[in-house]
């Protein structure tokens, strides 16, 4: 969904086609920052928008804060912030909801950097380069590292080849989540499919999706070219919150349950549009930059047709491992 201002590709197999952000494309001049220093403003995030007018930075943390609060953290918790782009959510979830530490993993080196600088001095705030999937299946609780309590990941999952896996990362036994933790849960905001064309048992099999194509072959090219464009897995986009809740529930997949969802697509891709088009203004009148300008007017009109397609949705969700 970001894809539009991704200048060159990095990261595994794992991440699909993900693509860097670039944070002076949402930010302009204002990331910058000042010589040797963090850039001044670095969320990477859609936003969750109250009102089309809102501050871009602000949208963003209205964003985050949606999963922290989906997540109850609170001030006992071991955090690991999947996708954490460049250290925002981290220093929120730590002044904010006051979590005990975080954990911060991504994928883009460029962003690591940047988040070790944001997060630089903060106490029990660390940052890992690492791939979502591999990270979470790759990590063992143990007395040297004890795991996490609540696990979150803010606008990024969608881009995991595949959500399926990881959350069965998630769900393994020893894995991310400390032995000791009181409430295995993780808590995202997401984009998925607005309809389940695939039941939950199909996803993931062998030949879904030839399944998916000539059950709705018209929804699935669609998807697909979404998918191309936005560097999401095809399969992420085949089922909906709804078929996430039933897909999580079955036995092989950990007997997870849903415990939280709320759709948020109309508070997301219209008004983030909205902001591009106003970037883009600025960067060609103010900035004298028609490049970015052309950039941020393509990104724009990519979110208006999401948001008018109806082929997808944003979700806020919090699952509980058993």
């Amino acid at each position: 969904s970001r894809a539009s201002a991704r200048p060159r590709v990095e990261g595994g197999a794992a991440m699909g086609s993900y693509r860097p952000l670039e944070p002076r494309v949402f930010h302009g001049s204002a990331a910058a920052g000042s010589a040797g220093g963090p850039p001044a403003a670095t969320w990477i995030n859609l936003g969750l928008w109250a009102a089309p007018s809102q501050g871009y930075a602000g949208a963003c943390r209205a964003m985050a804060s949606a999963v922290g609060a989906a997540a109850e953290l609170g001030a006992k918790d071991r955090v690991l912030d999947v996708g954490c782009g460049c250290g925002d959510s981290l220093a929120l979830w730590r002044s904010d909801f006051h979590v005990a530490s975080v954990l911060g993993v991504n994928v883009t080196a460029t962003e690591v950097d940047l988040a070790r600088q944001r997060c630089a001095g903060m106490a029990n705030v660390e940052v890992e380069h690492a791939e979502a999937l591999q990270f979470a299946r790759s990590f063992r609780a143990s007395t040297a590292r004890p795991g996490f309590d609540k696990v979150l990941c803010v606008d990024a999952l969608y881009h995991v080849n595949t959500r399926r896996e990881f959350l069965a990362a998630l769900s393994a036994k020893p894995g991310p989540f400390a032995d000791n933790a009181q409430r295995r849960r993780f808590a995202a905001i997401d984009t998925l499919g607005s309809r389940d064309v695939l039941a939950a048992h199909e996803i993931g099999q062998p030949g879904a999706g030839s399944t998916a194509f000539w059950r709705a072959p018209l929804r699935v090219t669609a998807l697909a070219l979404i998918g191309m464009c936005s560097g999401i897995p095809l399969e992420n986009l085949l089922y909906s919150s709804i078929g996430l809740k039933h897909l999580i529930a079955l036995p092989e997949d950990g007997a997870a349950e849903m415990v939280s969802c709320e759709v948020v697509t109309k508070r997301v891709f219209t008004p983030f549009a909205s902001h591009m088009i106003r970037e883009a203004w600025r960067a060609l009148w103010k900035d004298h930059d028609p490049a970015r300008a052309l950039q941020l007017a393509g990104a724009a009109g990519f979110m208006r047709l999401m948001a008018a397609s109806g082929l997808v949705q944003v979700a806020v969700y919090a699952i509980d491992f058993h």
